[in-house]
């Protein structure tokens, strides 16, 4: 997991529908977006050490499953149709994002846990209000 904490050492070197490399403090990364038929879609973080040559090796660092091989569009801010600009790239969605995915934590990790607290407590109202709805359909199956 990478621990962002300043999003000026942050930078989105280039953008793919299917990967995303980016550098953070001197380190290389690669999102890359996979798929396969019939075995869903799944995001993988690497982190990508480039020898004198320019060759890179990865080094899986996670995994995360059900969520789309298209990282540029999950990751990246953009109106659609638009190329992208890379100076323009909005770091803090990037950083909120690799948060929310659970490849970061840092700076953005307060916003995501209390949008999480946020979703379970609707879920909660949900599940009493459904709760209800059911009694008062009983009821009214009685009275018929």
């Amino acid at each position: 997991m990478i621990n962002i904490q300043d999003l000026n050492l942050l930078k989105i070197t280039k953008v793919k529908e299917w990967a995303i490399c980016f550098d953070y403090d001197k380190k290389h990364y690669l999102l890359h977006g996979q798929s396969e038929m019939g075995e869903g879609s799944w995001q993988v973080l690497y982190e990508r050490t480039i020898n004198d040559c320019g060759k890179y090796h990865l080094e899986k660092i996670k995994e995360r499953g059900y969520v789309t091989e298209y990282v540029a569009n999950d990751y990246i801010k953009r109106q659609k149709g638009k190329t992208i600009v890379y100076s323009k790239i909005d770091k803090e969605y990037f950083a909120y994002k690799m948060t929310k995915r659970g490849f970061a934590i840092g700076i953005m990790q307060k916003k995501v846990e209390e949008e999480n607290q946020h979703i379970l407590s609707v879920e909660n109202q949900i599940k009493d209000l459904e709760q209800k709805i059911y009694e008062l359909r009983r009821e009214i199956a009685h009275l018929k």
